[in-house]
């Protein structure tokens, strides 16, 4: 039988709900009152707050009912829980909004203990009602109570100024927060703490002043209007108990009724508008960090439709000039933030909140993690695994320095059994080479046994119009390797070295992939950044369903070895590459350009150093795409000899040309400087860094966003196919023409689908450059350290120091 004990208990221990907290917020509502002598019924106060009729005569016995009602601060009552009704399944009841509420957030009323909690968590000044209520506590401990308010008068001020102050505010600190602890989770305080100048507090002491604090705690009205004055990072949940679980551990919560709710496409009159933010959470997320924090659902359905919420809810808080970030867990802790609150504690939760993503983030882990295809974790140094021998579409994502390759070539020994190899890729260097690694020859070098066992080819001669020509019957049954697979495919559709042979390359990799699978054979991808778009690129080249089998490997080489300096400015960059010079150390240094018109150029570094050390007789070396191709320049024919070449140096000046496909193994260099102006897209960034393999320090100036920009620079799908730009055009024709007509209605051709996700990606890691870059090199092991000048004028002082050296 339900009652008020029952109800309690299950929002105070089930959701971690603060006792006072749940008195204030919480109000049990009956269904009937009942004349205690006559026994006839004198109200249907349950019935009347949810506005549904009551019958007092029916055919069968009514339940007897139970309400929990909330209400908000400003009075108005947001949701009830109806307990006691037959048909709740497993659930102790059922949720219901008064009618016409509409879309609105809860945010609940806030006792004064809760706001002074908050204030103590978040070192915010006390405001003027809640010092008066602090100030008007009458309790027996009158020298703790000094104390104690004298640290909270001193909140957010550089040092106490209450005379009253008697204990650091360290202490004070955690003697409130032990007090709250015992009137938030029910439990009692089990270990005295010490304030400076009095006796020890036996727990008794302490228990007996929080039943007083608690006995005069009071709701003091304008708790939110408060909240919009602060930078407290506010957090966004979907449900009134997750709200005040998340609202009793010091957190700013507030509800939603649903994980669609909270952002409207349609106005009152049901016309169609912009995607909004409703007008009640604007000014509470205004300039202000927001934390979405739906519930992790695994079912795919729910977790489909909290993905899209969450999508939808952070586009209108952006919109309304707030930062949304979004928190995360795994779902096996608790699905509900109050079930991770219960189970993992309040200093876990805390961990999660603060460790939320931002938006952009999110959306980018969204698209590109494939946890949800993995059929194998796996955690080792080097790659050992058995493949399912019916699998014929493997992927394996691991990181460099895995033993990816040395797994491949043990695949590519049954090039010896008959079984031909044919591994495509994007660059005519890392061809040769990784041909040369798995013991077969490159497309314009074969021999008589090279064209049985197979061979290695750059994409861009995947064609009937190269020279050989490549015929895609023959491949029937073979196994086919794309490593750096997420690289290969999207050369494939975008590279404008592909411009002119792209339809036919995408109509022969078409039917190279069905023949290859269609007479049993095997097709790998591999990748340190292995993607969903591209196996699922595949799949829809395969056109049928085949057995596909994941491996990941979660092992990191770089974790605890790399050490990446971040700078503000390319002039302090330029400042440390200056020091290291004068150190006498052996540097590389990456830049984005080469032509002279761009200031960080390889051009205009090569002159500015041998300018500024003209005494050094310093050995540079410039490796651009007009160095590397110019026959009497030290350059030439370097790009097959890096590892002899490089050692003969003292300075190497490297455009792109060096960004992926080469790997500098020679322990030469004292460290890697790189300038990412915002040319190259994160990825390729990342990679840059990597090229050399010695783990030496790494020295970065990046942008914080980038204007180079696909199309029109949508990261939505729809948005980028609407961009008219003459050479966007060009290349989405050249790939609508490589689809066949047989692509099902209402969806986008396999090519075209494929380039436009991607290049939303792409866009996207654009517009949060510097975010997504030093994101991407902290999850691959670098420790980063924030260099910066100690203050605007060393900075400006720096800037004009180099600049009169370049003039």
């Amino acid at each position: 039988m339900i009652n008020n004990t029952l109800i309690r208990q299950e929002f105070i221990t089930s959701s971690g709900i603060a006792p006072d907290l749940y008195d204030f917020a919480v109000k049990i509502v009956p269904d009937l009152e009942i004349d205690s002598i006559t026994k006839e019924v004198t109200g249907t106060p349950l019935y009347d707050l949810l506005g549904w009729p009551y019958t007092r005569f029916g055919h069968q016995a009514k339940p007897n009912l139970l309400g929990a009602a909330f209400y908000s601060e400003n009075g108005k009552l947001f949701q009830t829980k109806v307990y006691g009704q037959a048909d709740t399944g497993n659930k102790t009841g059922k949720y219901y909004a008064p009618k016409g509420i509409g879309d609105v957030p809860y945010l609940p009323p806030v006792p004064a203990l809760t706001w002074l909690a908050m204030c103590i968590e978040h070192q915010q000044p006390l405001p003027e009602r809640l010092i008066q209520w602090l100030k008007g506590l009458v309790v027996s401990n009158t020298t703790l109570l000094n104390s104690l308010k004298g640290y909270c008068l001193s909140i957010g001020k550089n040092k106490a100024k209450d005379k009253d102050t008697s204990c650091s505010n360290e202490n004070a600190k955690n003697i409130w927060l032990r007090l709250l602890s015992g009137s938030t989770t029910n439990t009692p305080i089990t270990s005295p703490t010490i304030i400076q100048g009095t006796e020890p507090l036996a727990d008794s002491a302490l228990l007996e002043f929080s039943k007083e604090l608690r006995e005069q705690n009071i709701v003091i009205n304008g708790y939110w209007e408060w909240f919009q004055t602060t930078t407290i990072p506010l957090t966004l949940t979907e449900g009134v108990k997750k709200t005040l679980s998340s609202l009793s551990i010091e957190i700013p919560t507030i509800s939603l009724f649903g994980c669609q709710c909270g952002a409207k496409t349609k106005d009152s009159e049901g016309n169609i508008i912009p995607l909004t933010l409703i007008p009640e959470l604007i000014p509470l997320v205004k300039g202000r960090r927001v934390n979405i924090a739906f519930d992790r659902d695994i079912k795919p359905k729910a977790k489909q439709a909290v993905i899209k919420g969450i999508r939808r809810l952070a586009i209108a808080i952006s919109k309304a000039g707030g930062h949304p970030h979004i928190v995360t867990w795994d779902a096996k802790l608790g699905k509900g933030l109050d079930d991770l609150i219960v189970n993992q504690g309040a200093d876990f939760a805390k961990t999660v909140i603060n460790s939320a993503v931002s938006f952009p983030q999110w959306e980018n882990k969204a698209l590109t993690s494939i946890s949800h295809l993995v059929d194998l974790i796996v955690n080792q140094r080097y790659l050992d695994i058995e493949i399912p021998e019916n699998a014929q579409l493997i992927g394996i994502k691991s990181a460099k320095k895995t033993g990816k390759t040395q797994l491949l070539s043990k695949i590519a020994s049954l090039a010896e059994e008959g079984v031909p190899i044919l591994v495509p890729l994007h660059r005519e260097q890392l061809a040769k080479e990784l041909g040369r690694r798995l013991n077969i020859e490159y497309r314009t070098e074969l021999t008589k046994a090279g064209r049985q066992l197979g061979y290695s080819l750059c994409v861009d001669s995947l064609h009937p119009h190269a020279n050989p020509p490549f015929k895609p019957n023959n491949w029937s049954g073979a196994i086919l390797m794309l490593d750096e697979a997420d690289q290969v495919i999207w050369h494939a559709l975008n590279s404008p070295t592909c411009k002119f042979n792209r339809v036919p390359m995408l109509e022969s990799f078409k039917e190279l992939v069905q023949n290859v699978i269609e007479g049993g054979g095997r097709i790998f991808l591999c990748d340190a950044d292995l993607s969903p778009l591209a196996i699922e690129y595949m799949e829809k080249l395969i056109g049928h369903p085949v057995k596909r089998w994941i491996v990941e490997n979660h092992y990191n080489p770089n974790q605890g070895k790399r050490i990446l300096y971040n700078f503000d400015s390319p002039e302090m960059l330029l400042k440390q590459i200056f020091e290291a010079i004068e150190r006498g150390e052996k540097i590389i240094i990456h830049t984005a350009a080469q032509k002279a018109k761009s200031q960080w150029s390889t051009i205009n570094l090569e002159i500015l150093i041998k300018q500024v050390f003209k005494h050094l007789n310093l050995k540079i070396l410039r490796i651009d795409g007009e160095s590397s191709t110019e026959l009497s320049h030290p350059a030439d024919g370097v790009m097959g000899n890096l590892n002899a070449v490089l050692p003969l140096y003292d300075i190497v000046i490297t455009s792109p040309v060096l960004e992926t496909g080469v790997s500098i193994d020679v322990k030469h260099f004292d460290g890697v400087y790189c300038f990412a102006g915002g040319v190259q897209t994160v990825e390729a960034v990342c990679q840059t860094i990597e090229r050399v393999r010695d783990d030496v320090p790494r020295y970065l100036y990046v942008k914080k966003t980038s204007s180079t920009r696909i199309g029109n620079g949508a990261t939505d799908h729809r948005g980028l196919l609407k961009s008219q730009k003459k050479v966007f055009t060009t290349n989405l024709n050249l790939l609508a023409q490589s689809d066949t007509l047989a692509a099902l209605d209402g969806e986008h051709p396999e090519h075209l689908s494929t380039w436009v996700k991607k290049a939303c990606l792409v866009n996207l890691g654009y517009r949060h450059y510097r975010e997504f870059i030093l994101t991407k090199l902290a999850e691959d092991g670098y420790e980063i350290i924030n260099y910066t000048a100690d203050s605007v004028e060393e900075e400006k002082s720096d800037k004009e120091e180099i600049k009169g050296m370049i003039s």
